[in-house]
């Protein structure tokens, strides 16, 4: 749509993939910056469309929260603002090589070595390149990433191999050959370790009940009591998981638990804390509004041991949990350099800059 100048439809995507995609704001400045750098003359109109639009989209979702919280609706997270960016390269790395597979393998090999054609490609298959390229570098510094991040990396360099190869596939059978060949070897690459359906988070989470809001619309209340259930299991993140105890995520078990009344079958209840209690249950926890009970304490035991397939992707695409969570020991992964204290070796007070960024040591 921008490199059609269609700019309706310019604006329904940069709003979709601003809206869906937590770094869809990075995706687009890239973008921008990409088709500058690879089009003589530079198209100075035509980028200053896309970047109003950019503009256009942050202004818009800005607005949209604020509409949000005043309607006493859940409003978006920050976490993913400049701020939060930010926190991400307090730590960084620049050894982990085996990231490279990230873009090698998801789209099928051989698209990647398109990118070395440079000569031959297009306008839009050059900016993409770049767009890869720097989306790709943007993750690969920082010592914490989780294997979603890498997404738009992997799927861009397709269109690049297709913008670039579609003369070849043409008339050329053995470079079409070479692709699907190339991809049977990515798709066996990345054909997960085990095939057991993970249904842990199922089980548990159907044996917990919560009677403090509304799940269907999303209810403040419900989500901030549920987070008592870490009394009961740790998260995905305690190094005690998940080799020494069962965890997991309120999110992933409040989708399976029953809401309401509490059923027959509940082992886990969570109520307001005016309700009474209910019979033959144990209080575990409580927060300002709401309290945790347990019917059966050898039921707990018995989900607390549970041990699900770990990991279960491919082998391809691991992840040491010392990256996926900087609160547990970087046993596996690269050497991590910690900014913050490094700068202060140099004597560089950064007490102010992070006050400033609400980061507490």
């Amino acid at each position: 749509a921008y490199w059609r100048r269609e700019w309706a439809w310019l604006g329904l995507f940069a709003a979709l993939t601003y809206t869906s995609l937590p770094n869809g704001l990075i995706l687009l400045g890239f973008l921008l910056v990409a088709d500058l750098c690879v089009t003589r003359p530079v198209p100075w109109r035509q980028g200053a469309r896309l970047a109003t639009t950019i503009g256009a989209c942050v202004v818009g979702v800005a607005v949209a929260t604020r509409i949000v919280a005043a309607l006493g609706a859940p409003a978006p997270g920050g976490e993913y603002g400049v701020v939060g960016i930010l926190r991400y390269f307090a730590f960084l790395q620049f050894t982990d090589w085996s990231r490279l597979v990230l873009i090698l393998v998801p789209a099928g090999i051989l698209p990647l070595v398109t990118f070395f054609r440079w000569p031959t490609l297009d306008r839009q298959a050059r900016a993409l390149v770049l767009v890869t390229a720097a989306y790709f570098l943007f993750f690969f510094v920082q010592a914490h990433v989780a294997l979603h991040h890498f997404v738009p990396a992997m799927l861009l360099p397709i269109p690049v191999a297709l913008r670039a190869t579609t003369r070849e596939l043409r008339s050329e059978g053995r470079w079409a050959l070479a692709w699907c060949a190339a991809a049977t070897v990515a798709v066996l690459l990345s054909l997960p370790r085990r095939f057991e359906v993970h249904t842990a988070a199922r089980s548990v989470g159907a044996t917990i009940n919560l009677d403090v809001g509304d799940y269907a619309t999303s209810s403040p209340d419900l989500f901030r009591h549920t987070t008592l259930l870490d009394q009961l299991f740790p998260y995905d993140w305690d190094p005690r998981v998940p080799f020494a105890s069962y965890g997991g995520s309120p999110l992933a078990w409040n989708r399976y638990a029953s809401h309401g009344a509490l059923p027959a079958g509940a082992n886990y209840q969570i109520q307001s804390a005016r309700a009474a209690p209910p019979a033959g249950m144990h209080r575990i926890a409580a927060d300002s509004g709401a309290v945790l009970y347990v019917r059966d304490l050898t039921r707990w035991e018995t989900d607390l041991a549970r041990r699900p397939p770990t990991p279960a992707g491919s082998a391809t695409y691991f992840m040491p949990r010392g990256i996926l969570f900087r609160g547990i020991p970087n046993a596996e992964g690269p050497p991590i350099i910690d900014v913050v204290a490094t700068l202060e070796r140099f004597g560089i007070d950064m007490t102010p800059v992070l006050s400033r960024l609400g980061v507490r040591r």
